[in-house]
């Protein structure tokens, strides 16, 4: 922008010109900060969620295989069940 344009544009349409830009400058700052915030908070969600699933699941797996070792176990040892399976 040269020199001559700033001089021959009126004090106020400077003023306007300015507080756009400087509306404009902030606004892009805040959104850039907000959407970097938001995308480290959406992981650390998202990680916190799959880590709290796996854990749910891993707790069921362990409660199923828990209770088929049970099975099993009395299975072995009720000699009624061995002579009818064999």
């Amino acid at each position: 922008m040269s020199f001559d344009f700033v001089r021959r544009m009126s004090l106020r349409r400077q003023i306007l010109w300015g507080t756009q830009l400087f509306t404009a400058v902030v606004s892009l700052l805040v959104g850039a900060v907000l959407f970097a915030v938001s995308d480290s908070y959406i992981r650390t969600t998202t990680l916190r969620s799959v880590e709290f699933n796996l854990q749910q699941m891993a707790a069921s797996v362990q409660s199923s295989l828990d209770t088929a070792r049970n099975l099993l176990n009395w299975a072995s040892t009720d000699s009624t069940l061995r002579r009818y399976l064999t």
